[in-house]
């Protein structure tokens, strides 16, 4: 997990509040533009996304149309950091 997230992560951690839920939410969707980017940046040009990407542009769009009451917000961040550190290695 890179530095930022854990930061964001310890803060929400501390803090039990429902206004948390909306920034988790927010920070989700901003650790999905940032895989996608460095995706983009490390892999060959294709026409095609690999798996990869087709699940971070399908996660994004379930993280869009759930309500922030009903997200996971911890086990969806390790899913994302998960395929960041994957791409980092390969």
């Amino acid at each position: 997990m890179n530095c930022e997230f854990k930061l964001i992560y310890c803060i929400l951690k501390i803090r039990k509040v429902k206004m948390a839920t909306i920034v988790q939410k927010d920070v989700l969707i901003e650790a999905i533009a940032q895989v996608q980017g460095h995706l983009l940046r490390s892999l060959p040009s294709s026409d095609s996304m690999n798996d990869d990407e087709l699940f971070l542009c399908e996660l994004r769009e379930k993280i869009y149309n759930t309500h922030h009451d009903k997200l996971d917000y911890e086990s969806l961040l390790v899913d994302i950091v998960k395929i960041k550190n994957k791409s980092c290695y390969s």
